[in-house]
């Protein structure tokens, strides 16, 4: 699985076993089960149901937990350790914060520094304006590259950026990185400049008849990326705006409402070429679920995804503007 979705997944991981810990406590009020799922990660097993994996201190642990809740309801809980390195993201642990540390650390001064001895390669490269050193497989200390020192088609062993894999897309700003099942998007300007004290006021001015927000919410700190998500009965619809220096963003296109199975193939979603308000835009079907990109005249990208088709989401997008006060 490649790094630049890997922020994405990573989430997901999260949340399925930052909770092993909890294991009486879940217990006290459910049913714990141990090794019961297998896990698969790109259609290869990598954790066999009934398997047990071994801990940096040598001591077998389960490879899952599954918890029953008193209604009947089953969670899969995973080792965060064990899924990070399996998706290419460094890991560790401050004891006295009492956090997991996932991915590269920000300290003061603009710079990070990555220990990494278990999972010696995946470390490759830092966000352009930051320094940050590695500390690899038997104590050796290592400066990484920025990504934009990158080149297109990196070594064996090493990271390409990404960006420079994307293609230019006429008429429009952003660039364009579409793969078998993911898409990437690289914006016009540098991430993060500038900063904004309110967010995004864009969002749609007309739903189909039955569809009502549900909720709010910003995505960064800088106030660059907003999202606004719609309801109607068990459908979804979220509305979220890029502004033009939001630098970045890259999804997995997938169906919300099919099952997840491991080992199961899911079949490529491919790029259909459609139109807002005159412009260029990106549509992908993946099942029930569809997702739109499109930008405005100042560069802005916007993303409407959920569980309508192509015909229902245009005029929605062609709805968006934007609403201040």
């Amino acid at each position: 699985m490649k790094k630049r979705i890997a922020s994405f997944t990573l989430g997901f991981a999260a949340a399925l076993a930052l909770s092993l810990c909890l294991t009486t406590a879940l217990a006290a009020s459910g049913q714990v089960s141990y090794n019961f799922a297998n896990v698969n990660l790109d259609g290869i097993q990598k954790i066999a149901a009934g398997q047990e994996i071994t801990a940096a201190n040598a001591q077998k642990i389960p490879g899952s937990i599954l918890y029953t809740d008193a209604a009947g309801g089953k969670t899969n809980y995973l080792p965060i350790r064990t899924i990070s390195e399996l998706l290419g993201v460094e890991i560790g642990y401050d004891s006295a914060a009492k956090t997991v540390l996932l991915g590269k650390q920000r300290v003061p001064g603009g710079e990070t520094s990555v220990t990494n001895p278990s999972n010696q390669n995946h470390a490759s490269w830092v966000a352009d304006g930051w320094k940050a050193t590695i500390t690899r497989a038997g104590g050796t200390v290592e400066e990484l590259p920025n990504l934009s020192d990158l080149p297109a088609a990196a070594p064996a062993g090493q990271t390409a950026d990404p960006k420079k894999q994307a293609e230019t897309i006429p008429g429009r700003q952003w660039l364009r990185l579409k793969e078998r099942m993911t898409v990437s998007y690289y914006g016009p300007e540098e991430a993060g400049q500038p900063k904004y004290d309110q967010p995004p006021a864009f969002r749609p001015a007309w739903l189909p008849e039955g569809w009502g927000l549900k909720d709010s919410i910003s995505l960064n700190e800088n106030n660059l990326v907003h999202r606004w998500s719609y309801g109607k009965g068990d459908g979804k619809l979220d509305f979220t705006c890029y502004l033009r220096s939001a630098g970045h963003l890259g999804i997995s296109l997938y169906d919300w409402n099919a099952p997840r199975k491991p080992g199961l193939e899911t079949p490529t979603v491919e790029l259909q070429e459609v139109q807002v308000l005159g412009r260029k835009a990106d549509f992908y079907q993946a099942g029930s679920t569809g997702y739109l990109f499109w930008e405005d005249e100042g560069g802005n990208l916007f993303l409407l995804e959920g569980n309508l088709d192509q015909t229902a989401m245009i005029p929605v997008a062609e709805s968006v503007k934007e609403v201040k006060g």
